[in-house]
């Protein structure tokens, strides 16, 4: 009898134990994040073209897309901290603490820079912040009048408001 119970354990818990995992990843799906009422994913981006994202944005906010953590621009700063100016030859420009300059590809909705900043000193974290994601754009999109920029495989996204 005690033979028959722990074979019929053993047979649980290789049998079982995997649809209880399959099941229990399925209930709780990634959180689907919004600002100003914006769905933030790469599921439903339009059509971005070069003439759309022309101009000179303000970066207001830094999205964590894996848990929805909000990080505003810190107020304590005296004039905007991040602006970047896209023109219509492909050339980026824009200023931390410090300025920047450099180069911009748009192929569809995805986005790359090549920026070349001068120094990082007396930069905060805000801007260190911007600067790394730089390197690792995937997507933009522009919704009601924001810009959003996709990074770190998608995973955080950088939200620019047209000045």
């Amino acid at each position: 009898m005690k033979n028959i119970v722990l074979k019929l354990l053993t047979m649980f818990l290789f049998i079982g134990l995997p649809q209880i995992s399959c099941s229990d990843s399925t209930s709780n799906p990634k959180p689907v994040c919004t600002y100003e009422d914006i769905e933030l994913n790469t599921s439903n981006l339009g059509m971005l073209k070069q003439t759309d994202i022309i101009g000179e944005w303000i970066l207001r906010s830094f999205i964590n897309l894996t848990n929805c953590n909000i990080e505003n621009e810190p107020e304590e700063f005296p004039r905007h901290a991040v602006i970047i100016s896209f023109d219509d030859s492909n050339q980026v420009s824009g200023h931390t603490s410090n300025e920047f300059y450099g180069y911009y590809a748009l192929t569809n909705n995805e986005i790359r820079l090549d920026i070349r900043s001068e120094t990082e000193i007396n930069e905060p974290k805000w801007a260190i912040k911007f600067l790394k994601a730089t390197n690792n754009m995937d997507y933009a999109s522009i919704k009601n009048s924001k810009l959003f920029v996709f990074f770190n495989e998608s995973s955080e996204v950088m939200v620019f408001k047209k000045n």
